[in-house]
Order: structure tokens, then sequence, then C-alpha cells
């Protein structure tokens, strides 16, 4: 005799939710109180809303990593949230609010923390299987004595068939790169990525690579990289590279 044993998993479907602004990234002072207004939105259907802190870092490729501790640099310990969880129906938006004040004993010359916006489906039997949607949205609290930037281009090359430059933050605020990469031939261009938004944190270091196919034949070229930190100074490199 052969039994069947049949499971049937309910699934939910993930909420579509929309968060405004995208970051946050300001000087503050020391000691005064100070609250940021995000737009909550949640599209097409109800969903549920939970919003919360964490600490995170962004590390040499470009991933952001949540910490459990972040010293010296954490903003999560001085957020107030209001709310940190209410329903929206289909369409709806709402207002959270998030409040901090960086301490007066504050040694750094920033802090950060990440908000992070959870999104549930409203069903009325809860599934067995729930697929949840999470928005983080970054918040960098400067202080004004900060707004002093350095950066250098460490190292820059050819590997794995990817072209790649390793850029290091010196100074005690994080920056934000922008710029473009390309490749020479003869004094030509024959292949360009431009790139944005890059962040490297306070003292820490970050390695761009890109991929370029397989359109570009065997041979030597000149390997150029532009970056704009956010200074009137643009790191530039070159190098001899081989394509085999």
């Amino acid at each position: 005799m052969l039994s069947k044993l049949l499971i049937i998993l309910t699934v939910s479907q993930s909420p579509r939710i929309f968060v405004e602004p995208a970051r946050v990234e300001k000087f503050y002072l020391k000691g005064k109180v100070y609250t940021e207004v995000f737009m909550v939105e949640s599209r097409e259907a109800p969903s549920h809303i939970e919003v919360y802190a964490e600490d995170f870092i962004i590390n040499e490729k470009g991933e952001a990593e949540f910490k459990k501790k972040l010293k010296g640099y954490s903003l999560k310990n001085f957020v107030k949230i209001s709310p940190r969880a209410f329903d929206l129906e289909a369409n709806e938006k709402k207002e959270v609010r998030v409040s901090f004040t960086l301490p007066d004993t504050m040694r750094t010359l920033e802090k950060w923390c990440m908000i992070i916006f959870r999104g549930y489906p409203r069903l009325e039997r809860v599934p067995q299987i729930r697929i949840v949607r999470e928005i983080g949205v970054p918040i960098y609290a400067i202080l004004p004595q900060g707004n002093v930037k350095s950066a250098e281009l460490l190292d820059m090359g050819f590997k794995s068939n990817e072209p790649y430059f390793v850029v290091y933050n010196l100074s005690p605020v994080h920056i934000r790169t922008k710029g473009k990469v390309y490749i020479e031939e003869k004094g030509k261009i024959i292949w360009e990525k431009p790139f944005l938004n890059f962040v490297i944190l306070p003292f820490q270091k970050r390695r761009y690579k890109f991929k370029i196919g397989n359109n570009i034949k065997k041979g030597k070229y000149k390997l150029i990289c532009e970056i704009d930190y956010g200074t009137e100074e643009i790191l530039k490199g070159e190098k001899i590279i081989e394509i085999k």
C-alpha cells in the first residue's frame, strides 16, 4: 500500500513599498535635536510596516555589512523612530519621523546608521511562508568641521579579464565617488565605463572592478581611470595592461 502526504504551503506576495528620501547626508551640530521625515508608501496592496535602525559598514568590495557594534561611528543608539510599526492601505502614504541628537562627547566627525523599512503583506490568514521586502535608507550625520576630504589611488591594473583600481579614503568622513574608467589604443578610446555614487567610509579602501566582455582583441593597451570624490582634485591613474 502506497500512501502519499500532500503538503500545501500558502505563500504571500512581497508588498511593494517605497520610501523617500533614498538617503540623508547632511551637516549637524552637537547637542541639538534633529528630525528627519521619511514618506512611506504601499503600492497596489495593503501592508504592515516595521521600522528600525541598524549599524553597518561598507566593505572593500562595496557591499553593506550590518554590525552589532560600530565603535565611534554608530548613530543607531541615538536614534528615535516614530512610529515604529503601522499598517498602510493600498496606495496610502505615511510619515515616519527619525530624531537624534549628536552627543557633546562625540570624538569622530561623523556618525551613521541604516534605517530599515520592512514591509509585510496584510492578510486575514497568515501564510506558512511570508515574503517580506526591506528598504534601507542610510543617514550620514557629519559635523561641519568634517568638511575636509582627501583620498589617494593605491593601485590599478587588469586581472581575470577585469580592469580594477583601489582608492583609499584618507578623510575622517565618508566620500562619495564618481568618474570613469576607460581603455585606449593609440590614443583612441575603445572601451569606457562610467560609475557614480560609490561610497568609501572614513579611513577605508574600496576596490572597483569592471567587466569588459570579450570584444577587445589580444594586445597591449593603456588603462586610465578618473575619480571625482567631491573636491577640486581629480584622481587620475594610467597603466599599460595586456589582454591575453
